[in-house]
């Protein structure tokens, strides 16, 4: 499969990326200077899952394919068109920080599991939490370890924020360090007990809502 590129100039995206970088630099405690992230605007649906390599659900609006420098978004212009998302400038640079954010995350852990503690974060960091509903109970999202589904993104930032809340950024950013390799789902409930000293269960989420 071969794709075309080139740079694009645009005020507003490179504003929204500055504001991200600056942002998660001071979430992540790190200081990314050098060989940036890559942004690419994807020109319609079809381009979009060219690239992913199968077709994409229509809420699917951006993502990394993976990799550690790049993102990969719908371009504004056809965001309407090619999702079933209203666009809005709010809900554009949310997304651009959430995919950015996950670059971040792979400095410290380089798989995608679990699922609920990476998206969580994500979302968690990129501010669009405070777009969400809040919740009355935790329910669902546990059940997403290799696997993502409907009940994913409506809990697991709550989920995250919690455990950044009740035990501090530097124990969060360290457990992620602490996952990296560990793709099974009993050794990383045995590493969450010894990390938090808590069971990983939704009782304790819930006693904190």
């Amino acid at each position: 499969m071969l794709f075309t590129i080139h740079s694009l100039k645009d005020r507003k995206i490179e504003k929204f990326y500055n504001s991200a970088i600056k942002e998660l630099n001071s979430f992540y405690r790190v200081d990314w200077n050098r060989n940036k992230p890559k942004v690419f605007l994807i020109s319609s649906r079809e381009e979009f899952d060219k690239l992913y390599g199968r077709k994409t659900e229509e809420w699917v609006v951006g993502t990394t394919l993976g990799s550690s420098h790049n993102i990969y978004l719908l371009s504004p212009d056809v965001y309407e068109s090619e999702s079933n998302h209203k666009y809005s400038d709010e809900e554009y640079e949310a997304l651009l920080k959430h995919e950015i954010s996950h670059l971040y995350t792979r400095t410290f852990c380089k798989q995608y599991q679990p699922l609920w503690l990476i998206e969580g974060i994500a979302i968690l960091s990129s501010g669009q939490l405070e777009r969400k509903p809040a919740i009355k109970q935790f329910e669902n999202f546990l059940k997403y370890f290799n696997e993502g589904g409907p009940g994913l993104y409506g809990e697991s930032g709550y989920a995250v924020e919690l455990l950044d809340k009740e035990f501090g950024r530097e124990k969060l950013l360290k457990f992620l360090k602490l996952i990296n390799g560990v793709t099974d789902e009993d050794d990383f409930k045995k590493l969450f007990k010894k990390t938090f000293k808590i069971e990983l269960s939704y009782d304790w989420f819930n006693k904190n809502i």
